[in-house]
């Protein structure tokens, strides 16, 4: 007799061939039992709906064995009318369900499946979870809460929201948190003043640290990132970043030149920061802004980047598809952050040209009376 095929296919066939109102699915590297259910207890929803409930079994074999069984058990509970939440609110609760031990499988799958670096689990993912209360069972309130604490329409309310969907799915919650992240995007980022070249320069003399001067110094000339000062070298060829969001990339050349043979950039002398350690924690940025606000800088050393984009354009006229290769950015990405601000900046400087000019008509003007 030939062995039972355990495919997610075959079983979810076999399903269906008998009627039972359930299929198996696969989350994260675990199986759930997707199907039309009441709606649960704390719910706001009155009509049955298309929900999720957790096997606990992985996607094996086996698991889709065992799980095939669960299916049909909860087929037929639906079938005659005998299903109650209460059979499934498992006593595992009690640590399964934690908030830890949910986000500690969720990192060890997802980490796994996008071969992701520790540093950006950090930056993006742990920096959200670490929010969640540990030991308390994670759901659908707890994470909506969660996600309705951060600001309106912000960058942090939007990755609070993506991230925790992202956990909710894996642990087969249903809840939709995707519905508050908000209209946040780069275009809609509040309009601010950019420091000028002047402003800049004028900046640097009051650093009294020599090394966080060449940290200002290099970010100012170069356009690179707060993080980046620690992870790049000088070439024949320019600038070598060897870790930036993008990978290594050149920044062939600092556009104003005397500001690295002013300020010895080529002489490098970096602060004595743990920066390999910071940054595999994801909190190399924070520290260099936390250096810089003691020195009460009236502007963000992002800021210094910002200006460095918009000159390389405006005043330089690099095309804006080479400004983002030497920024690494992919060139849509570049455009929605910098394309308004080019913008303001091109018409402020065709104004002050034509302005400058000696020919301008004259206003008309009447007598007093």
């Amino acid at each position: 007799m030939a062995p039972k095929d355990c495919s997610l296919q075959a079983v979810n066939g076999r399903l269906k061939a008998t009627c039972i109102p359930v299929s198996v699915q696969k989350r994260g590297a675990r199986l759930i039992l997707q199907a039309t259910l009441p709606p649960k207890p704390a719910s706001n929803k009155r009509n049955h709906h298309q929900q999720q409930i957790s096997t606990g079994l992985p996607d094996n074999q086996q698991g889709r064995r065992k799980a095939e069984g669960m299916a049909i058990t909860l087929g037929g509970k639906l079938l005659d009318g005998t299903f109650k939440w209460d059979d499934y609110a498992t006593a595992r609760t009690e640590k399964s369900k934690q908030c830890a031990e949910v986000i500690k499988r969720f990192e060890k799958d997802y980490r796994q499946r996008n071969q992701l670096e520790n540093r950006t689990w950090q930056e993006n993912w742990h920096k959200v979870f670490k929010q969640l209360p540990r030991t308390s069972a994670l759901t659908a309130d707890i994470l909506r809460n969660e996600c309705l604490s951060k600001p309106e329409n912000s960058r942090t309310r939007q990755q609070t929201c993506q991230r925790l969907q992202a956990l909710a799915n894996f642990a087969g919650i249903d809840v939709d948190l995707l519905q508050y992240q908000g209209n946040y995007g780069p275009g809609k980022v509040k309009e601010r003043d950019l420091p000028s070249d002047e402003l800049i320069a004028q900046w640097r003399e009051q650093i009294p640290n020599r090394n966080w001067q060449w940290v200002y110094g290099m970010m100012a000339a170069y356009g690179i990132r707060p993080h980046e000062v620690f992870f790049c070298e000088f070439t024949d060829e320019g600038l070598l970043v060897l870790k930036g969001k993008t990978g290594h990339r050149l920044v062939y050349q600092a556009f104003y030149p005397e500001w690295v043979e002013r300020w010895s950039l080529t002489t490098v002398c970096r602060p004595k920061v743990n920066a390999e350690a910071s940054y595999e924690k994801g909190n190399l940025g924070r520290k260099i802004n936390t250096q810089f606000r003691r020195y009460k800088m009236p502007f963000s050393p992002y800021d210094l980047r910002h200006a460095w984009a918009i000159r390389s354009t405006v005043l330089f006229r690099v095309p804006e598809t080479v400004s983002a290769q030497l920024l690494g950015h992919t060139p849509d990405v570049h455009l929605k952050i910098y394309q308004r601000w080019i913008d303001i900046a091109r018409g402020k400087q065709a104004i002050k040209q034509v302005m400058s000019e000696t020919n301008l008509p004259a206003a008309p003007l009447v007598p007093s009376a």
